[in-house]
């Protein structure tokens, strides 16, 4: 049996101003292809279905047609909720959806269970170990999880473990295991874009965590990788970067089981706009050569001279119309920093000087006679407005 380990869709995130659910729709539609030529028996999403826990209308639609376009060609589905998902949402309906072959779980109403499920190719022991964030944990939990792992306090580590011992101690042995969860896996590499799941380090689980069981499909990290050292213990990445830092390729892992895993194998995933960053000074970004194949990327230029923001923002898009951050180097910044305006020197100055400083702090020109005339019958109005009230 063939299984497809994909995480982290993030469906309904934006980058910058921009909306990515089109490009979401595009690896949708790579991803169905992709079920249908490599003889998929079993989607697994590890979390992180959606950006937010209360999902747009627009996002909600498209995670359904894509349940429904991949079990129309025959193919289970397994997902997990992740931080970013609001459990009750994906868990609801479980006990319907496990019917026709799509397993969601969220929070710990079902977590350490194992779930026989029969594809077309033989059956195996499915754990689905969603995200369960250790601030949530009940009372009646907290002592069991104390009592067996660490005493007096809980964290993702002990609850993680908590839920993976227990399914572990109900594994058939006679069919193989495939553990789904989301998690920080201590050794894993993060990008940019990842929300820390708690503060200080504690959100870090350890490996052996999983030991036990014969693919670990994790979900949390960006960035495709196996860890520790264990091939089938992976992280898929997200399908699309999501931050700067996502240079890399993305792929999704398709993994063949027999007895046991036989092969892993990933796949890369050709939709979706890349992400490059642009440091040089302006002249540079709008007529070099060198940057002529990445103007469809998603673009971040860090100018490293003191060229005025407003106007250069305005240019710079006309060459690449996907900038979504734009902002100068430290050395840039220096260089312009004695004309900037601080507190310090705004305070007991007149408003309309205030406001020249201002002006020229932002668009690092000096007022034309235009726009003082303008500044100074608005403030004058506003003067008088404040008169009659």
């Amino acid at each position: 049996m063939r299984i497809l380990h994909t995480s982290d869709w993030h469906i309904g995130r934006s980058m910058g101003e921009f909306s990515l659910l089109d490009q979401q729709a595009e690896f949708f539609d790579w991803l169905i292809g992709a079920v249908a030529t490599e003889r998929i028996d079993l989607v697994v999403v590890a979390g992180d279905i959606f950006d937010r826990t209360n999902p747009s209308v627009e996002a909600t639609e498209l995670w359904s047609s894509t349940l429904r376009r991949i079990t129309a060609i025959g193919v289970c589905v397994a997902a997990i909720s992740g931080n970013h998902d609001e459990a009750i949402r994906i868990d609801a309906f479980s006990e319907i959806t496990d019917k026709s072959g799509v397993f969601m779980r969220g929070g710990f109403r079902s977590a350490g269970q194992v779930t026989r499920v029969d594809l077309t190719a033989g059956s195996i022991d499915l754990v689905l170990l969603p995200y369960m964030a250790p601030t949530r944990v009940s009372t009646s939990l907290t002592e069991s999880i104390e009592a067996s792992e660490i005493g007096n306090r809980v964290t993702h580590q002990s609850v993680l473990k908590h839920f993976a011992d227990i399914a572990r101690l109900s594994l058939s042995g006679a069919r193989p295991s495939l553990a789904v969860a989301h998690a920080f896996v201590r050794g894993g590499l993060p990008s940019e874009s990842e929300r820390e799941l708690s503060i200080g380090g504690v959100d870090l689980v350890d490996a052996a965590i999983f030991n036990g069981f014969d693919y670990v499909a994790l979900g949390h990290l960006h960035r495709p990788q196996i860890v520790g050292g264990r091939e089938l213990l992976r992280y898929s990445g997200s399908p699309l970067p999501y931050s700067f830092s996502e240079t890399h390729a993305k792929s999704v892992a398709v993994v063949e089981f027999e007895n046991g895993v036989t092969s892993v194998e990933a796949i890369e995933i050709h939709p979706g706009r890349r992400v490059t960053t642009i440091e040089a000074p302006f002249e540079a970004v709008m007529t070099s050569p060198e940057y002529s194949g990445v103007v469809d990327s998603w673009t971040r230029v860090v100018l490293t001279d003191a060229i005025p923001m407003l106007d250069s923002h305005r240019r710079i898009r006309e060459r690449f119309p996907f900038l979504v951050e734009l902002s100068r180097s430290p050395v840039a910044q220096s260089e312009s920093s004695t004309s900037r305006l601080t507190s310090e020197r705004a305070r007991g100055t007149q408003a309309v000087d205030v406001l020249e400083m201002f002006w020229a702090d932002v668009t690092q020109t000096p007022y034309d006679d235009t726009v003082r005339n303008l500044v100074a019958t608005s403030l004058l109005q506003l003067h008088e407005d404040g008169d009659d009230q």
